[in-house]
């Protein structure tokens, strides 16, 4: 069986804020998975969107920053994955079968003031199985991808990435405008993925 999927992501930096824009960029693409990172939920945030499921990981401390989620079309049929609930990486995720082969779909956020190696990356990466797809906000940097340099989080990714031959799907854009008129925009928001 070929599934043929309309994936979107967005860094919602507080979802509930979005509610609208999101269901109307949703139904108006066709979009049948949905990735939020940054969602700022807490165990008490009630969210919905007609027509989808929504699975979100929050951050570990219950407090309203960071997290993430994914949003499903309610007609489709996938395996819910084990939440990925660390201070460094939160990452909510479906499993789908694709292709006669189980593909899995993660929306994940990774705070900026988180030291992540490789070995992180790589014990994130692998418990997905061999064929992934994860998008959000890495607030990792690297101009392999297309952001204007690199950060140590970046060089830590571009090493995993490239150690277990993984791909990156990018706008070579940015991603994030800063309120700071001092600061440079730059690329934080892309896909990895596996298989």
């Amino acid at each position: 069986m070929q599934i043929n999927l309309r994936i979107g992501i967005w860094n919602a930096n507080g979802l509930p804020n979005h509610t609208r824009e999101i269901e109307i960029f949703m139904h108006s693409h066709h979009i049948d998975v949905f990735l939020i990172s940054e969602t700022h939920f807490t165990n008490k945030t009630y969210f919905k969107i007609k027509g989808y499921d929504v699975i979100s990981c929050n951050h570990p401390d219950n407090k309203a920053h960071a997290g993430s989620a994914i949003l499903v079309k309610s007609s489709l049929k996938y395996v819910l994955l084990d939440n990925y609930q660390k201070p460094q990486i939160q990452a909510a995720g479906i499993q789908i079968k694709c292709d006669n082969s189980n593909v899995s779909i993660c929306s994940i956020y990774i705070p900026p003031k988180h030291k992540v190696t490789c070995e992180d990356f790589e014990s994130f990466f692998k418990k997905l199985g061999p064929k992934f797809i994860v998008g959000g906000d890495y607030n990792a940097k690297h101009q392999w991808w297309g952001s204007r340099l690199a950060n140590p989080k970046g060089k830590e990714l571009y090493k995993c990435v490239m150690k277990n031959k993984y791909s990156v799907l990018s706008t070579g854009r940015p991603t994030y405008w800063p309120s700071d008129p001092r600061k440079i925009p730059d690329l934080l928001d892309y896909i990895v993925y596996g298989g």
